[in-house]
């Protein structure tokens, strides 16, 4: 009966030192997730950027979507400061960054073997021609301060990027 008597006693404290730790735990892992900062869209386009170089896809559309890269890091601080370009703007352009650049043209084209790339890099390249026109344009439109055309260009770029497929 002693031996059962220990093995109480230690079952009681063990269920006491857990209900006391427990609190700690969760605040510790609370507080740890807390800190965890999302990747910028600058960084996501250095890391497409490394994969488009890994990928050898010849120094053509790899300099083509290095120029494109390179333009939206530039606008990306002028969108942000500009006083008519709404947040919906922003959000659109970064959503070309974040998701319609390396998802939707550069690693679906990346994906495709080498005999398949022949056959889509038409496309890509076209693909890569409008962005970079869209680009310009943005870049246009940051010059002036007119909000009515801000607003027709997010609608116009919420739609156009933000579709299924091809731009």
């Amino acid at each position: 009966m002693d031996v059962l008597t220990t093995l109480i006693v230690i079952a009681i404290v063990a269920i006491a030192a857990f209900f006391i730790a427990k609190p700690y735990f969760k605040e510790k892992s609370e507080t740890t997730n807390s800190d965890i900062v999302p990747p910028s869209p600058e960084q996501n386009l250095l890391e497409l950027n490394l994969l488009i170089r890994k990928a050898a896809i010849g120094s053509a559309l790899t300099l083509k979507c290095e120029t494109i890269i390179d333009q939206l890091i530039a606008i990306f601080p002028r969108v942000e400061k500009h006083e008519c370009a709404s947040g919906e703007f922003a959000w659109t352009v970064k959503r070309i960054a974040t998701e319609y650049l390396p998802n939707k043209c550069v690693l679906p084209f990346i994906g495709l073997k080498d005999d398949a790339r022949d056959g889509a890099s038409e496309e890509f390249i076209n693909n890569l021609q409008i962005l970079e026109q869209e680009l310009v344009d943005i870049d246009t439109l940051l010059s002036k301060n007119d909000k009515k055309e801000f607003e027709n260009k997010s609608l116009f770029l919420k739609a156009k990027f933000n579709a299924e497929g091809k731009a």
